[in-house]
């Protein structure tokens, strides 16, 4: 519902991009769906990737899993996402949640950590 290009489409102000900064526009929760990330991150050599964003439950949910299914080493930058509250659960919950559950995650190709920006 956010058309592109339009004032709520816009990044934060305090996440002002800088020349040489890489952007994907993606349609859909998980950023590796239908975009160009996996070719943008391939030919620049990243394996790494750190990881926040909004919709804790879904967006940034699914592109970690996807990103670790493709063997990336991920950092969860555990007080860089959000979600709203859903079914019984209030938004600190269900992040709460999440950064546990990654966190206890090992089971991965590449280690899949959960740290506050501070820790970065």
């Amino acid at each position: 519902d956010l058309p592109h290009g339009s004032a709520a489409w816009q990044l934060h102000p305090k996440l002002a991009r800088q020349d040489g900064d890489l952007q994907v526009f993606k349609r859909y929760g998980d950023s590796f769906c239908e975009t160009d990330l996996a070719q943008l991150l391939q030919s620049h050599g990243i394996s790494k990737l750190w990881i926040g964003g909004a919709a804790t439950d879904f967006c940034v949910d699914s592109t970690l899993r996807n990103a670790v299914s493709r063997g990336y080493q991920i950092t969860v930058i555990g007080d860089a996402h959000t979600t709203v509250s859903a079914f019984a659960l209030s938004g600190e919950q269900v992040i709460d949640h999440f950064n546990a559950a990654w966190g206890a995650s090992s089971a991965t190709p590449q280690p899949l950590r959960v740290l506050s920006a501070a820790e970065l």
